[in-house]
């Protein structure tokens, strides 16, 4: 009995505490901006929050508890309009991604039970509901893309803060060596930042550079360069080529604006940087990189992952191949080496693909494509167009996690023409922090 009381008191101040602070991250977004930076700061320590409670067979993490939050701050706040139309067919696919997760919950309730099926939905139920919060909170607010690449930056700092504190901490490893805390429980691979940290880096520098492009503040050079060194050290493949899709458009949209001058500074650090890669290269810290780079086991043991998945599912009735199956349907399957694996896939279109089926994929594609498509056509305003390409890349050789769920959401936005606006307010203003007066306000001249 005086345990049943202690957990209702729990659970009664916990609610109580969740409304308080989803009614003031209503009042201020930006407590629940800090809040997600704060969290994805984190994410090394904890990959995989310990639960706090479990309820019916569901354990209830830190992560739920903030996605509930969110959820209650959008549906209090947000009034207004976002200023851009959704395209019908976008609608319709989020509607149909929707629709799949909730049939995916259903039939895993009714095949596994509440408990696993909920615990397996958790991952979609996370992105539907902080890209819910994410809308709501651009609605209403003139200023919403700027708020939005604002953000950006207060992740790539912390994950830079945390990247330096790890490699002081335990060292600087490779891709191939690990890093053990004082128990001597492997915590993560030998890098000091996980991969979802780290294209956080390569966002903020993004940000950054196009930043200093329209304003020269030298500062902004320094501090993209500081998070690019520490993306080369964080190590990860994939995040280097989602960096180097989110560099390759940032110059070719710089080289139609300012040709000779970006075209010069880009051969500077180019020739600096092949320079600086020739003289790591003779160092320890060179040879570490030199492994990251070289050791391809990891990327062919993801697609034998994705290979025997897709076989395995293709054997399906022709129901589950188009919804996907249930939730709670076990990843399980056998390595080569004699062990066996449950851990899902790590590319976000195979693994959407198996969960919510050819409909939800389809459904996903039209969203990314055509947002990527959109942005191509009308020359959506840097650097959205170069994140959105980014992650794109950077979804196939990994999972989305619930924290990069804003700015894939700011960026597919982004790329939506405003109702009754030409295009973006002009950039060098912004860049600032200030407003430029229009031009039929400005004195004439005689």
């Amino acid at each position: 009995m005086i345990d049943l009381v202690v957990w209702a008191g729990l659970l009664l101040v916990g609610s109580g505490a969740v409304c308080a602070l989803g009614y003031g991250i209503a009042r201020r977004p930006r407590l629940g901006m800090a809040l997600m930076a704060l969290l994805i700061a984190l994410d090394y320590q904890f990959q995989n929050w310990p639960p706090l409670l479990s309820l019916g067979g569901i354990a209830i993490s830190v992560v739920d508890v903030t996605a509930a939050t969110l959820l209650l701050a959008a549906m209090l706040g947000g009034r207004g309009s976002l200023g851009a139309r959704i395209p019908p067919f976008t609608r319709l696919a989020i509607a149909g991604i929707i629709t799949m997760v909730l049939l995916s919950l259903v039939l895993g309730v009714t095949t596994y039970g509440l408990g696993p099926a909920a615990n397996d939905a958790r991952g979609w139920v996370y992105i539907v509901v902080i890209g819910f919060w994410t809308y709501r909170v651009s609605c209403g607010n003139p200023d919403w893309r700027l708020e939005w690449e604002n953000w950006l930056l207060w992740p790539a700092a912390a994950v830079a803060v945390v990247g330096l504190s790890n490699i002081a901490m335990h060292g600087l490893g490779s891709a191939s060596t690990q890093t053990r805390d004082a128990y001597g429980e492997v915590i993560a691979a030998g890098r000091p930042l996980t991969s979802h940290q780290a294209i956080f880096l390569a966002i903020g520098a993004v940000v950054l550079i196009e930043r200093w492009r329209v304003s020269k503040g030298n500062w902004r050079l320094a501090g993209a360069l500081v998070l690019g060194v520490m993306l080369v050290l964080a190590q990860h493949r994939s995040v280097w080529v989602a960096a180097a899709a989110m560099g390759l458009i940032v110059v070719l949209r710089s080289l139609g604006r300012r040709p000779l001058e970006t075209a010069a500074a880009l051969i500077a650090v180019a020739s600096a940087a092949a320079l600086s890669w020739r003289l790591i290269l003779q160092t320890s810290l060179g040879s570490l990189l030199d492994v990251s780079a070289s050791d391809t086991r990891t990327y062919e043991g993801r697609q034998y992952d994705w290979q025997y998945l897709m076989a395995e599912r293709a054997a399906d009735p022709v129901f589950v191949q188009l919804v996907g199956q249930p939730f709670g349907t076990s990843w399980e399957r056998p390595l080569e080496s004699g062990g066996v694996v449950t851990y899902a896939p790590h590319n976000w279109y195979v693994s959407t693909g198996l969960q919510l089926g050819a409909l939800g994929a389809a459904a996903l594609v039209l969203i990314i494509g055509g947002a990527v498509v959109r942005a191509m056509r009308a020359d959506a305003p840097l650097p959205a167009f170069p994140v959105l390409l980014g992650l794109t890349a950077f979804f196939w050789t990994y999972n989305m996690k619930w924290f990069t769920t804003p700015v894939l959401v700011w960026a597919v936005l982004v790329t939506l023409k405003p109702a009754g606006d030409g295009g973006d307010p002009p950039r060098r203003g912004i860049a600032r922090g200030r407003r430029t007066r229009s031009p039929r306000a400005a004195r004439p001249t005689r």
